[in-house]
């Protein structure tokens, strides 16, 4: 028996991955391009200015802009406030994280400098950025509610069939498990029926003498993680006005998600004995993939520069891990914990990026860049071992379905007051992923103003940048579905804002 429950909770972990996977293929595609505090406090907008190693993330064809080798580090702190809201509850959590954002180093030959008919420059770069945070903390709570988690679980879709959705797989959790002739039997009733029910949904064993039991909600949900790129990029300088490039990127992505769900029920005692419940999930997942980029970059007159970048997809391998339980705190009824391992392929969209910049007097620098990524493409794969096609057919299905195209674009701003102080500016904006017909989630925009300083002494500089941003969206403290018992389901609000401070130092050789 016990190894029937076993491949059962297997499969039904396949499905929970498979509604997680439809998140994540937003997650694995988050590129906020965390680099050097220059780049940052002009808004990232670097596609036709290069020059900077956070530059050939964006486009390769940067490096060749340099005049001589160069070598960096930067780091940073960020401060992160999360503000929730639920029903008439709203909650605020804060979180501080010390990122490390970027060390390379570009070295650059000059070998034809002498004619300018010929080759001016070539630079080889290897270097680690930082491409997105996955770091947030949010707490939803809220008091004397009408649903609660165990009615989706005691759904009978839910309860009949364990593929039919991601939670199926929990709901024998809530049903006794008694021994009998030394068999393990599972699903024996439920927790809403009233004591030694007949196994029968009994929506009244719900009810306290007011006809409801309410309900109170505790949600705490702690993200954390990152996404990075190892990338070793090449870059030819052809006559000071065609510079041209490519390079391969190793990214690396890591995250980690615990979820603390509690319940505290006012009404009879389920089954005569529950009034609280704690429900865990928590899911580790691990990836590494590659990815080429080529680009180039025109200088038509010496005051005007246009680039142009494609991002090939990215090629992942993930590993993933998910453990759920739930039990009582006073009497440990529930009593249960599940624990799952899998592999699975990843396939992620390319991207294009279109950039401008231009030099204002001989002292301002003024850049733009428009850079466009379709979600819609994001694919989902088993491994060659398994049969081709069938656990995320219906994932990447919702996917081509329910994503769209991301546009995000950059603005930068730099003027130097004299030949060692910089001030900069920046300012970035994403659209959502998400489809208009999309109802389970509002848009999840993202916005930042950025500004920063730069100083030179002779070989060596610091620049330092200020990042605010924004993004804002929804979640849904019990799962989206219509179908509980008294009220329909509404999700929470949250809006976050990430105050970031990064130090870049370099010296130039």
């Amino acid at each position: 028996m016990k190894h029937i429950l076993f491949s059962i909770a297997l499969s039904s972990i396949a499905s929970l991955a498979t509604a997680q996977i439809y998140t994540d293929a937003i997650l694995f595609n988050k590129n906020t391009y965390e680099g050097t505090a220059r780049s940052l406090a002009m808004g990232s907008a670097f596609g036709s200015l290069g020059a900077d190693l956070s530059s050939a993330v964006i486009n390769p064809a940067g490096l060749a802009r340099y005049r001589s080798s160069d070598a960096s580090l930067s780091l940073g702190i960020n401060f992160d406030t999360a503000e929730s809201s639920y029903y008439n509850f709203t909650f605020e959590n804060d979180k501080v994280s010390v990122p490390f954002n970027n060390i390379g180093a570009a070295f650059h030959s000059r070998p034809m400098a002498e004619n300018q008919n010929k080759l001016q420059g070539f630079t080889f770069s290897i270097s680690y950025n930082r491409l997105a945070d996955f770091n947030q903390s949010t707490i939803y709570k809220d008091m004397y509610g009408y649903n609660s988690m165990l009615d989706f679980f005691c759904m009978e879709e839910n309860i009949n069939n364990p593929y039919s959705g991601g939670l199926a797989y929990d709901a024998k959790y809530i049903y006794d498990a008694y021994i009998e002739d030394g068999i393990e039997n599972m699903m024996t009733h439920n927790v809403w029926e009233a004591p030694y029910g007949e196994g029968q949904f009994d929506k009244m064993a719900r009810e306290d003498a007011d006809g409801v039991g309410l309900v109170d909600h505790e949600q705490s949900v702690k993200q954390r993680g990152s996404k990075g790129e190892l990338l070793f990029g090449t870059a030819w300088n052809i006559c000071n006005t065609l510079y041209i490039g490519g390079s391969f990127g190793i990214q690396t992505l890591n995250y980690n998600e615990k979820k603390n769900h509690y319940e505290q029920y006012y009404g009879i005692p389920l089954n005569g004995i529950t009034t609280d419940f704690t429900y865990r999930t928590e899911i580790d997942q691990d990836g590494s993939g590659v990815n080429f980029k080529i680009g180039a970059i025109y200088q038509p007159i010496p005051y005007i520069s246009v680039g142009f970048a494609l991002h090939s997809p990215t090629f992942f391998s993930i590993e993933e891990y998910y453990s759920t339980s739930i039990t009582n705190a006073e009497t440990g009824y529930f009593e249960n914990k599940q624990i799952g391992e899998y592999e699975y392929n990843y396939r992620s969209p390319g991207r294009f990026v279109a950039s401008a910049s231009g030099l204002i007097g001989k002292f301002g620098i003024i850049s733009f860049d428009y850079e466009r990524c379709n979600y819609s493409k994001s694919k989902f794969k088993e491994k060659e071992h398994e049969v081709e096609g069938t656990l995320y057919f219906y994932t990447n299905n919702d996917i081509k379905n329910n994503l769209k195209a991301v546009n995000i674009m950059r603005v930068g701003l730099e003027a130097k007051l004299n030949e060692q102080l910089s001030l900069r500016a920046g300012y970035k904006f994403s659209t959502s992923p998400l489809e208009e017909n999309y109802v389970y989630t509002q848009d999840m925009k993202h916005s930042a103003f950025s500004g920063g300083i730069g100083y030179k002494f002779s070989n060596i500089y610091i620049d330092f940048a200020y990042i605010n941003s924004q993004k804002e969206g929804e979640h849904w403290v019990l799962p989206d579905s219509g179908n509980y018992i008294y009220e329909l389901n509404e999700p929470a609000t949250y809006k976050s804002r990430s105050n970031n401070f990064i130090l870049t130092a370099g010296f130039r050789f």
